[in-house]
């Protein structure tokens, strides 16, 4: 299957919900944009919480791009509020699971990203502070042109 998600250079609109540990759904946007640099490829994306007062969260993804017989390729992410994360990104047929965590596995995830069409992706995932859920997210992503 050919992804467009991170392969493509876009930016992404995201919708959904995000889910603190209350397990109150929270109404979520964003975006994501993706960018092929020289030395590899960036994906820059914020996501806005709909609860006033509440910072936005920031992530920075700097990714060694896919080599072209290879299903999975690593990263590194600066991200505000956890600090530096190393991680992996797997294709497994319409989906690209991104698995990852700090040096000293304080906090670590794992994120399902499944393709609906070149256009249209759906991201589940899960974050972890010490084994415990910390947060997890729905959201739809869609392509703009």
């Amino acid at each position: 299957m050919q992804h467009t998600f991170l392969f493509e250079e876009a930016t992404w609109e995201a919708t959904g919900t995000y889910y603190a540990e209350s397990q109150q759904p929270i109404p979520a946007s964003g975006k994501v944009k993706i960018i092929h640099e020289q030395d590899g490829w960036i994906n820059e994306g914020v996501m806005e919480l709909a609860i006033p007062s509440t910072q936005p969260i920031y992530n920075r993804y700097e990714i060694i791009p896919f080599e072209s017989d290879k299903d999975s390729t690593s990263f590194t992410s600066l991200n505000p509020a956890l600090g530096k994360i190393h991680g992996k990104f797997i294709i497994v047929g319409d989906t690209i699971i991104s698995i990852y965590n700090t040096n000293d596995m304080t906090f670590r995830g794992t994120e399902f990203i499944s393709k609906v069409n070149d256009d249209l992706y759906y991201a589940k995932g899960v974050l972890l502070h010490n084994d415990q859920k910390i947060s997890s997210w729905d959201m739809k992503l869609t392509r703009k042109v």
